[in-house]
């Protein structure tokens, strides 16, 4: 999403052109990102506390989350690029955490067993 709406808006600064990417961002909020932050907090980070530093990792992500829907709630009261920038950016370093950090422990700190039940109670197969 953040790649296509960074393109979109360096190619046209219009105040037409940044409500449209402003709703490009809020649709992938409204539709997607938002639950996905709740099946986060609710499922994945209790089962991960637990372990060895990762109480530290959880409240990180917990505290990109709660930046995140800030900007979400400044971006549904206006379109402002600079939020849409910042937004842009806190979401790709969050992702890429999770990716390479979060996930990986995971791998290390559960068994098999573990990382399957996870994985059903998250709905991923």
């Amino acid at each position: 999403m953040c790649v296509l709406v960074q393109r979109a808006l360096a190619g046209d600064g219009s105040a037409d052109n940044l409500e449209r990417q402003r709703a490009v961002m809020l649709e992938m909020w409204n539709g997607e990102i938002r639950a996905h932050f709740v099946v986060e907090e609710t499922v994945l980070f209790p089962a991960l506390r637990e372990y060895p530093g990762a109480a530290a990792l959880l409240e990180e992500l917990v505290a990109e989350h709660a930046e995140m829907r800030g900007l979400f709630a400044r971006l549904e009261a206006e379109a402002d690029a600079g939020v849409m920038e910042r937004l842009c950016v806190v979401l790709a370093g969050h992702v890429r955490k999770e990716e390479r950090v979060l996930f990986e422990k995971a791998q290390e700190w559960m068994t098999r067993e573990q990382l399957d039940a996870l994985g059903e109670r998250l709905g991923v197969s």
